[in-house]
């Protein structure tokens, strides 16, 4: 009696285990499991794949990104050394235009010794003209009454020294004014001439202030334009660097599972 009774529990045992294994084994057949795993590994060989991909890109926009940051600093460079040369063009422009202040002031000097000069001259021509013209008003016999009429030979020596000295001395100082008045009038010219000089100089200078102020101007276009294609090179970079975290993410996921 007892042994009939183990057998029944026995088998009614069994039959629950079977009854409630048969579900599993109907919803996980072995056919379905292995297309499991092979779509798995398919997806972790297509993220790995994806993420070479990415990697590759990432190379590429890393380089074109050194490549524009390389060139965008040789722009710099050269932009600098446009400014520093705009600097000492300033400076030397700055110095141009002092040497032509001088320079004009001296002229202005020169006219002035100049006109003194021709003043100069032309009183000594009216008192050379007068002299000449009392000599001439005077009877044409006075002066040589004046010295015949000496009372020693030394007397006359004097009156006749007296009226060479003083013809002399007229022709001399007129001499003088005259080569005077070339003098400054030659030194005038001169200074005009170092003038004219002078202005070209700033003429020039202005010209190169503008080629070079014209030069930093395109510089900077061109490193403006640079800095935004490294701004979005660089974001384009961090997408791509996001893309390749997010399949070491799924794949790391994968391998778990």
């Amino acid at each position: 009696m007892k042994r009939t009774l183990l057998t029944v529990v026995s088998f009614i045992a069994i039959t629950s285990l079977f009854v409630n294994a048969l579900p599993l084994a109907v919803h996980a057949s072995p056919g379905s499991i292995l297309d499991q795993i092979n779509q798995a590994e398919q997806e972790k060989k297509q993220a790995e794949e994806q993420k070479e991909q990415a990697e590759g890109a990432k190379n590429e926009k890393q380089n074109e990104l050194n490549q524009l940051t390389f060139q965008q600093g040789t722009l710099k460079a050269q932009l600098n050394s446009f400014n520093e040369s705009l600097q000492e063009e300033n400076a030397k422009y700055e110095e141009i235009c002092n040497d032509i202040a001088d320079k004009k002031d001296e002229i202005e000097a020169k006219k002035i010794e100049l006109q003194e000069a021709k003043d100069t001259e032309k009183e000594q021509y009216k008192t050379m003209k007068k002299r000449l013209q009392y000599i001439y008003e005077q009877p044409q016999n006075a002066y040589l009454d004046m010295i015949l009429s000496s009372k020693d030979f030394s007397t006359f020596l004097n009156i006749t020294d007296y009226i060479f000295m003083i013809s002399e001395y007229d022709n001399g100082m007129l001499e003088d004014y005259k080569q005077t008045t070339l003098d400054v009038e030659a030194k005038e010219k001169e200074l005009e001439r170092e003038l004219t000089e002078l202005e070209e100089l700033e003429n020039l200078s202005i010209q190169e202030q503008a080629r070079i102020t014209e030069l930093i101007n395109t510089t900077n276009t061109f490193v403006n334009q640079y800095s935004a294609q490294i701004s979005d090179t660089s974001n384009e970079l961090a997408e791509i660097e996001k893309e390749i975290a997010d399949k070491e993410a799924l794949i790391k996921a994968q391998e778990e599972d």
